[in-house]
């Protein structure tokens, strides 16, 4: 939901009229009717899925054809990969999802701000990566530094940035 907040957001800045992901029902526990329901339920645009209804074995001949299956088996970490849950819902209850987003949303600035002063007593270094240039102010706001810039094959730069022990 956070995920699909967050791409409504910037898809409204840049003036899109929708969102469109890679979602196929049953690919995956998030992949239910329920789930799509209760991630729906945060955006105020269009969502559309072009591969609804594609098993597999069928989303994976597409992405050969048009030349995106080597992209897309590229082993990287991802929101998804960082953040799955051990024991994924499939019939989500928007009741206890909302208590539960309420919860964070009290708590998010302060989870930041703790991170940074346990970082700062242990004497730790911090790094972040990015691929928005617009979250570079935000982190230096806090510390940060940009130590590199990182340009693949790909259309995106990936900011590495630490901020030094304190």
């Amino acid at each position: 939901r956070y995920m699909m907040k967050i791409a409504e957001h910037f898809a409204k800045e840049d003036g899109c009229l929708g969102l469109i992901t890679g979602e196929s029902i049953g690919q995956v526990a998030s992949q239910t009717m329920q789930s799509l329901m209760a991630t729906n339920e945060v955006c105020t645009m269009p969502v559309y899925r072009p591969l609804i209804g594609f098993d597999k074995q069928e989303i994976v001949e597409i992405s050969e054809k048009i030349d995106a299956y080597e992209t897309s088996i590229l082993p990287y970490e991802d929101c998804c990969t960082i953040f799955v849950a051990k024991h994924p819902v499939t019939k989500p209850s928007l009741n206890v999802i909302h208590n539960d987003e309420r919860k964070l949303s009290e708590k998010i600035d302060a989870l930041m701000q703790e991170a940074i002063d346990y970082a700062d007593t242990h004497r730790m270094m911090i790094s972040l990566e990015t691929h928005n240039e617009k979250n570079v102010e935000f982190y230096k706001n806090l510390g940060f530094k940009v130590y590199g810039i990182m340009k693949q094959n790909f259309p995106l730069k990936q900011y590495c940035m630490i901020r030094e022990i304190q």
